[in-house]
């Protein structure tokens, strides 16, 4: 496995440890509901997260082997699974003015998510 693969996967446990300290010791919103804290207290978003990283592998990932900007994004999705399991909810930390609450696995996913656009926009010309 690539050295960068492994990288990814140390992301991940990085960001579970801050999603751990942040729920040990400082302030943080559980968030039990789906995007942006939409659609009520649903029981489905855990089927959504593994629904992402089943759409994930099978859209983005390449038959030579996973992109960075893939893995960044299957990083994310998984630290969001992680806390559903350990938490029985997202662990959302950020807190800027009357924006939704949010973690910085949700931010990484935006991060993929748009170089994601800008990959496909460049290959399309």
């Amino acid at each position: 496995m690539p050295g960068f693969v492994w990288a990814f996967f140390l992301w991940a446990i990085l960001i579970q440890a801050v999603d751990f300290y942040f729920y040990k010791f400082k302030r943080f919103e559980l968030n039990e509901r789906i995007i942006f804290g939409l659609w009520g207290n649903n029981p489905l978003a855990f089927l959504v997260s593994i629904f992402l990283l089943v759409f994930i592998y099978l859209i983005f990932w390449s038959k030579s082997g996973p992109d960075k900007v893939c893995l960044l994004l299957v990083c994310a999705v998984m630290s969001n699974l992680l806390d559903r399991i350990f938490y029985h909810g997202v662990v959302d930390y950020i807190f800027i003015g009357n924006w939704p609450a949010f973690n910085f696995a949700d931010v990484l996913m935006v991060i993929a998510l748009v170089a994601r656009i800008i990959v496909v926009i460049r290959g399309s010309k």
